[in-house]
């Protein structure tokens, strides 16, 4: 859903944000855009995770024990290997301040969902003040379900304003009709350091978000359902045509 999202309203022009100022959205205030469930349905590259890089990214953030078993339901969970490098397709560097330089990579794992061989692209647009560098920039799958990694280095030395930048990384399928499309966001934190707080909502609210990402999944899955549904009664009724035209064989 990430990674098919639009970034324009259904005026065609940039979304917006809800304030006075109505300046362009950042990621951070509208995450990836607007779902497209048809094109989620077909997203051609995948970015896979596992319930323990999932564990591994609440490791990361500071969360003490009663947080984390709040959200994993159980106290069977490791915390060997905490990392906020989540196999997540998105990418966010948070800076000292606008004036002091940063580099930090960023590993990726995708996942082929299409329908057989197939080439992608990198296509960068840069935030302002950084160089971003993917390797490869081409991406070769020789079969469906095929997985490839890549690597993405963000070098932020500063802007101007000191303010959210963001650009985005695409993956442009060669001869076919897919873009894969994952934010990058350089956010200044102008107080030392960049650190996990404390979340700000509650466990019941974080769980209550939780409950509906699942429920917007479970909408994707009968949207697919009911494609298939009316595909094979297409298909039914294109026979029916036929076997009266006697021109049905099969």
């Amino acid at each position: 859903m990430m990674t098919t999202a639009d970034t324009y309203d259904n005026t065609h022009s940039p979304i917006k944000e809800d304030t006075k100022k109505k300046s362009i959205a950042s990621p951070l205030a509208m995450g990836s855009g607007q779902i497209r469930p048809n094109q989620a349905l077909d997203p051609g590259l995948i970015y896979d995770a596992t319930p323990q890089d999932y564990v591994n990214l609440l490791c990361s953030m500071n969360l003490d024990e009663k947080q984390i078993m709040g959200i994993t339901r159980s106290r069977n969970y490791n915390c060997s290997n905490p990392s906020s490098d989540f196999n997540y397709p998105a990418f966010v560097v948070s800076s000292c301040d606008n004036r002091t330089s940063i580099v930090q990579n960023f590993k990726r794992i995708v996942t082929n969902v299409g329908e057989g061989a197939t080439t992608y692209k990198a296509n960068v647009t840069l935030p302002e003040g950084s160089t971003v560098i993917v390797s490869p920039t081409k991406l070769i799958f020789r079969n469906k379900y095929e997985k490839q990694s890549y690597a993405v280095t963000i070098s932020f030395k500063g802007n101007n304003n000191g303010e959210v930048s963001f650009g985005d990384l695409i993956w442009e399928e060669e001869n076919g009709n897919h873009t894969v499309r994952s934010p990058i966001v350089i956010s200044p934190t102008h107080d030392g350091l960049p650190t996990f707080e404390q979340p700000k909502m509650s466990i019941e609210k974080l769980l209550e978000c939780g409950n509906m990402l699942i429920q917007e999944q479970e909408n994707v899955k009968r949207v697919q359902l009911a494609n298939k549904y009316l595909r094979e009664a297409a298909l039914g009724d294109a026979n029916k045509d036929a076997i009266k035209s006697g021109a049905f064989f099969g």
